[in-house]
Parts: structure tokens; sequence; C-alpha cells
């Protein structure tokens, strides 16, 4: 059978017209063949390292219930990734490519028009749902139900975006995340394959525990590892610049002050106790939810019928090399877990060596589902691997490549290979390389680069690296750019958001742009406003929350408000956090506008301070010309200049508070105590005498 049909492909970010039809052709007629297929549970949380798990060994920790996956199936020890942070790892799993061809190798949007996993299985008939964290800053394609976080999303009380509409869900999130995900299998058709997503948010930072684990671990010293106290003697320069050090976990993360008069050391040692368990009740929780998903197939029947997958984006430093965080290219970071169980196909208890990567996730899964993986995907199916056979010309080398920097944690960018038995790293912006021979130095602490009598162990690596990058079609696209997302795009003046404060119907408030969004008022109720309007009153407890669907990246904006202030400090507006957003405060009395792209922050100040008890029009807007401006009842009062907002802010939009991560550097209140009335975001510039008339109304 032949099909004639052609469609698009994206590859390095163009479209090319290829062999889809006959894909579709060939789902079809796997479909017809194969009514048993599969059902396939991919579980994929968020930082957990592979030595956090019991059955690989951990020694500072148990995991019951993801066990019973490695007891009842295969336990790989070679799994790796391919760009160790997590936006990149999620688009690399889901496309089968490395991140210079899926166009995601930062926190930037994932183009959702490209195939990949979820669409090849939809359009063969599979039932698809992602349930939980997405984090690709774009609505997901290719899923008949989606209910994601926005960016991380939070611990406790998240909010979820279910197909487009943002709902506040009371509890825990792993809590949650797994009840959304039991109720979709008991609602699904159960005459067709599905494949579901069920991907945790934890152990991400900030490491946030259930209540019934907050004393997990109390009076328990937890054994710090060999590399805690490196020194990176020997080694680029690449590693003491980096900012994830035990004395760069902030006051969000240890949750208590550190205690006065200890020692240095004493500092570092009580700061990873705060840091190591909160990270690991957060896994204790997340695996008790494990066992829940696990608890439900077999109590069905659905098992012995069902792929399960357990992973994680990446690996983690656990006070490894005295770091937390990933991004380098060190076992601790580039090894991810990965636990596969299939009854009747993979034999229980096993435990595989081969070396297999993010990458190969996708094919495999399209093979197991009766599909052949499509060819411009570069992973490679182990679906061999799984029954127990090794191809003779299965992989001896794996290929790596970190882009982000300037960015979080300063690490710098580095590419390089990893054999069975070496490690070669290169930072190609600092000029310097790193060898480790594995077998002897497993920890990565002895640099052995110019030792003479490695010589051919460095040329060897090199062509290798050189093999894999021409192979991969690594061309140093996005060697001296992190994304396409550093420029202004064109947009039509848009109202976009203006709350009616008047109608405020218990935890809701209407919005009177096109767009029709509900936000969700917390500790906030209606005010005179005015000249006879009406206000929201605050008083310093509460907020509107918004969510996650306003993109403000790329794109010029405006904002404003009135404001009547009873205090010097508070957030009249804030859209996202600290990598990305913008914020309207006030601090000392001063407004302020605030934008931040890419961690780095540009304000613009106003000149004096607000008088409390006083209405006054403030609005902020970031131009098409790289500037932020502030307003102050319709008189401009000062210039910055800012890049446009790369990215779709991770965290959702808030009038009287900023209550993730800030995005301002604010005073002594984030919280709004006062009236706001006539809030208002605009897509585009206003001109001046639109300004001057929304001041003088």
């Amino acid at each position: 059978m032949r099909c004639g049909l052609m469609r698009r492909v994206w590859v390095g970010g163009k479209a090319l017209l290829v062999w889809g039809g006959i894909l579709f052709c060939s789902a079809r007629m796997a479909s017809a063949a194969a009514p048993d297929r599969p059902n396939i549970l991919f579980i994929l949380s968020d930082d957990h390292a592979a030595h956090a798990l019991s059955c690989y060994g951990s020694v500072i920790n148990r995991t019951p219930q993801l066990d019973r996956i490695a007891t009842n199936g295969m336990l790989f020890t070679h799994c790796f990734v391919n760009n160790s942070i997590c936006t990149p790892s999620r688009a690399a799993i889901l496309t089968g490519k490395y991140s210079h061809l899926n166009g995601v190798t930062v926190f930037n949007r994932f183009d959702g028009r490209q195939p990949h996993l979820a669409k090849y299985l939809q359009q063969a008939g599979y039932q698809t749902a992602i349930i939980g964290k997405w984090h690709l800053f774009s609505d997901p394609t290719g899923f008949d139900y989606w209910n994601v976080l926005p960016g991380q999303g939070r611990y406790l009380d998240p909010i979820l975006i279910e197909m487009g509409k943002s709902n506040v869900y009371k509890g825990y999130v792993s809590d949650i995340i797994v009840d959304l995900s039991l109720d979709w299998l008991k609602k699904r058709d159960p005459t067709r394959p599905f494949c579901l997503m069920s991907q945790p948010k934890a152990p991400h930072r900030q490491w946030t525990p259930p209540a019934k684990y907050t004393n997990l671990y109390d009076g328990i010293e937890i054994p710090e590892p060999a590399t805690f106290n490196d020194d990176y003697r020997g080694r680029s320069r690449a590693l003491p610049e980096a900012t994830m050090r035990m004395e760069h976990l902030r006051k969000t993360d240890l949750k208590a002050p550190v205690p006065s008069k200890l020692s240095p050391a004493a500092q570092k040692s009580w700061r990873y106790q705060r840091y190591i368990k909160d990270y690991l009740r957060c896994v204790t929780s997340m695996d008790d939810n494990v066992g829940r998903l696990l608890d439900y197939l077999e109590s069905t029947g659905l098992a012995t019928n069902t792929i399960v997958v357990y992973s994680s984006d990446q690996g983690f430093f656990l006070g490894d090399h005295g770091w937390f965080d990933k991004r380098f290219m060190y076992e601790e970071s580039l090894r991810m877990p990965l636990l596969v169980s299939w009854p009747g196909h993979i034999r229980p208890g096993t435990t595989n060596d081969a070396m297999v990567l993010n990458v190969d996730f996708a094919p495999t899964l399209l093979e197991a589902a009766g599909l052949t993986p499509p060819p411009d995907m570069q992973g490679r199916s182990f679906l061999p691997l799984l029954r127990g056979e090794k191809p003779t010309d299965w992989r001896h080398s794996m290929y790596y490549r970190y882009y982000h920097y300037p960015g979080d944690h300063q690490v710098q960018p580095h590419y390089g290979v990893r054999t069975e038995r070496h490690k070669l790293i290169y930072y190609n912006k600092l000029d310097e390389w790193e060898l480790y021979d594995l077998e002897k130095d497993p920890h990565e602490l002895n640099n052995i680069y110019r030792d003479p009598t490695q010589s051919s162990v460095v040329r060897d690596l090199k062509a290798e690296l050189a093999r894999l990058r021409q192979e991969l079609d690594d061309r140093d696209q996005f060697v001296n750019e992190l994304s396409n997302e550093d420029k202004f795009h064109p947009v039509p003046l848009e109202l976009v958001l203006r709350p009616d404060f008047s109608q405020i119907n218990g935890e809701t408030v209407a919005d009177l742009a096109s767009r029709k969004r509900t936000g969700q008022v917390v500790h906030g109720q209606t005010a005179p406003g005015r000249q006879h309007g009406v206000a929201l009153r605050l008083e310093g407890d509460g907020r509107v929350e918004f969510g996650h669907e306003l993109d403000p990246s790329q794109k010029p904006f405006t904002v404003g408000a009135w404001c009547k202030p009873d205090t010097t400090d508070g957030v009249i507006l804030a859209h996202g956090g600290r990598s990305h957003g913008y914020a309207l405060f006030l601090k000392d009395g001063v407004p302020h506008f605030a934008v931040r792209d890419r961690r780095k922050l540009a304000v613009v100040r106003g000149k004096e301070s607000l008088p409390a008890g006083q209405w006054t029009h403030l609005a902020g807007m970031l131009t098409s010309k790289a500037q932020i401006r502030l307003w102050v009842d319709g008189a401009a009062v000062g210039t910055a200049d800012c890049e446009p907002i790369a990215q779709k802010p991770r965290d959702g939009l808030a009038i009287g508070d900023d209550p993730d991560s800030p995005v301002g550097e604010y005073g002594a209140s984030r919280s709004w105590k006062g009236l706001i009335e006539d809030a208002r975001i605009y897509w585009g510039e206003l001109d001046n005498d639109a300004l001057e008339e929304w001041a003088g109304k």
C-alpha cells in the first residue's frame, strides 16, 4: 500500500514537505492489524537524580513505589540527557531530536506545529493526554486532553491550565496531578489504547514538601557526598564561576535563618541538610503517588498490557561537587533514571547497561505501538534492549551540548562526548578542555586532558566528537544566540485585560477586555472608587490572579492603573518572575516599572514619592524601540533601555501582589494595601493622547 500524501516535517525550524502521508497510512494499518497495541503510561518527573532512587542504590532515601517498576521490568544504568535543563530535555523527549533541530536550546517556546510523539500516536488512534508539568511555553499539541501547570507551577494550591482555562486546585501538587490522571483513566474510551503522560512537578526547586512529610528526616543527618568539598582544582574556570553552591541557596530554599556563629564549613553543611531533606521529602510524596497509579493499573487489569516508563527530565547534583541544580555534563547531571516495565515483553528485575538517550524515548514508544519511527528522528528505538537483545551496531558514545549562558546559575556553554570509559568536554566560550577516565576517576576530579600519556585518547575522542557533530547536523546554529527570540514582533494595539471590579462575584472577577478572562480573587473586595467608579480594595493580604494565558514575549505592551495607596510599598500588578516578566509597583513611595528578560532587570523610577491616600494614575510601557517608560498622571517621568521579553513568563499575572518568584526588587512588602481601579494591559504602545485620556478619566 502506498500513499501519495505529503506533509510538513520540521527540521531546524524549517518546514520540509516529505513522507508524512506515508506515515499516516502506516499508522492506520498498524491500528487495524494490532488491536492489542499496548497502553503507555509515561511518568516524567523533574530534577530527580538517579542516585536518589533506592533501586539505583541510593544511600540517602528509599523509593519503594518506583522500585516496583524496576522489580517488574528493566532498569537502565546508562541513560543520558542531551542538554541538561528542563525545557530542552522535554522537547528532545517529545521530538526525538536534539535541541539545535527542534529549536529549543534554553527556556524558549516549543513550536507545537512540528511533529512529535503524541501527534504520531494520536494519528494512529491512541487516546493521548498530558497532565502535570509541561514547561514548554506553548499550548500542548497532539493531545486529546491536557491539563498542565503554567511554567514551573507551585506545590501548594496549584493553578493548572485545562484545555486553555486556568483553574485553582486546593491541595498538594503531587496528589492533584495523580488525582487528575486517575480521573482521566477512569473516563477514557476503554476500546482504544491510550498514552497518558502523567508528569510531576517534584522534586524541582523550590522544594516544598506536603504537611505530612514536613518532619520526615528530622533528627537524621543525611550523609554528604564524597565530592561535597570539591575545590575544582585543575579543571575549567567554568566550575568556580557557576552560582549553584550551597552558599547560593536562597531564604526561600532554606525556609529558616542561618544560625549565627557557625564556621563556614558548618554553615555549608547546615545549608545542605536544609536543602537535601526538603528535596527528599518531595521525592517521597511523588513516590507515594506513583504507587497510586501502579495500584490502579493492577486493580483494573490494565497492567498486563501497559508499558510503564519512569524517568526524569535530567539528573541533579545532590551536593555533589558542592552543588545543587544540573546543567554541567558531569555524571550526576547527565544521568537520567530510566525504569520500564511491560509484562510479557520485559523480563522482570533486569538491568541494562547499554547507552540510551532521551532522544530515544519517542522512537522506542512508537515502535512499541506498532509504528515505524520517522527517519528524521535522531534517536533510536531501544525496543530490542527491552527484549533482552543488544544490536551489534548499538552506540558506544553520545553527544551533549549545553547553551544557556548567561543565564540561571551562570554555567558556561559547553559540549562534549561520553564513551563507555572516557568523557571529553569543551567549554567553547573559554576554549578550555577537560578529559576524564571514568573507570579510574568516576567522580571526575582529575582532568587528564594535558597528560602526555593521554594524547592518543584525546585525538580519538576529538575525532569521535567531530563525527557525532556531523552526524547530528550540529553546525553551531545557536553558538552566538540562545534562540531566535531577541527581536520585537509588531502587534496591533489590543486591550487584553481590564478587570471589572464592580463585578466581583465571591472569588471571581469579570474582565471587560475582548478575551473575557476570569480572575481569581484572594481576600479582595469592591470599594468606592474615583468619580463614582468602583475600585478593588486590598488589605495587604490579597490579590487577583489571572493565570498564565497572556504572553508578553517578543512584543511591545502597555500596562497601568489608578491607585490610592495606604502604604509606601506594594505591587500594583506583576506578571512573571525572576527570569522573565514585568511589574508596576511602589517602593518607598516612589513608583517603579520593571521588566526582566533572561534574569536581566531593567527599571525606570519615578521622581518623587506618591502621597498616601491620594489617587494617582501610573502606566508603564515596553516600546518597540527597546525602551521601558513610566508615566505618572499622564506625564512621562523616565526611560531605560530594555530588550524584549524573550519567553513567556513562567509565573502568572496578579493584581495587588507578586506571589511567586519576584520580578522587581521590592521594598518592605509586595502586597498592596489600598485601592486599585481601572487596571489595564494592552499589547502594543498606547499613544500620548490615549495615555492622557486614561490618566484624565
